[in-house]
């Protein structure tokens, strides 16, 4: 389904270069252009391959978590919820040399987002701290607790417990049997339902282990 992954990224691409003409590069746009320019191509059915449903809302004070399948998440997650936060580390580009292929694909987001006042890098000095005291001062922080193909890691749900925020876990229903690790289309037409499940505090867990385990099951 070639056809199909060249459709989307001509979509992405032109929504990058959208954005990047409207806001980006001038600074004189509206803001956040870049993702009004992107639900526009890629929500667009006539334009686009890919359909993304939403089902339930976000938890006012939640921190919203989800599994981490493709490189195109981050797609789905805006598409769905136009205010979204990403954080990126900066520990791929230690001195300026990415240390994998994979951290090249994260430049997309990162050119199209990271210039529009909701998101943030975190040089990598700052560790859990920064990560920390971006989440308190951020309304609407999206994390993926697992990276492409590591296990769960505990600082979201560290960073709940401090500063008692729920967890609001996310299942991207489609995504790993529509689309390839790397973005490529397993079908002409690629469904995807965000859903929004109930939130998780905790306080209602024994152990950070128990916590972590429970929003895991619910985002898959």
């Amino acid at each position: 389904f070639w056809l199909a992954t060249l459709q989307f990224y001509l979509c992405l691409g032109a929504s990058l270069l959208h954005g990047a003409l409207l806001n980006a590069v001038t600074f004189k746009g509206p803001r956040n252009a870049g993702r009004r320019c992107l639900r526009a191509w890629l929500g667009n059915p006539a334009l686009s391959p890919l359909r993304v449903q939403v089902e339930g809302k976000a938890a006012e004070g939640a921190i919203p978590v989800s599994m981490h399948y493709t490189i195109l998440d981050w797609v789905f997650v805006v598409v769905a919820m136009p205010h979204a936060a990403f954080c990126v580390g900066t520990k791929p580009f230690i001195q300026g040399v990415p240390l994998s292929l994979a951290s090249l694909l994260y430049l997309p987001p990162i050119c199209l987002h990271f210039f529009d006042g909701l998101n943030h890098t975190l040089p990598l000095s700052k560790g859990y701290d920064g990560f920390r005291d971006w989440v308190e001062v951020t309304a609407n922080p999206w994390i993926f607790p697992a990276g492409l193909g590591t296990k769960f890691r505990s600082g979201a749900f560290r960073v709940s417990k401090e500063l008692r925020r729920p967890i609001q876990p996310v299942r991207l229903v489609g995504v790993k049997e529509s689309l390839s690790l790397f973005g490529g289309f397993k079908a002409p037409i690629v469904k995807i339902r965000v859903v929004f499940e109930k939130p998780l505090r905790a306080e209602e867990f024994k152990t950070m282990n128990d916590f972590m385990e429970a929003a895991k099951r619910a985002c898959v």
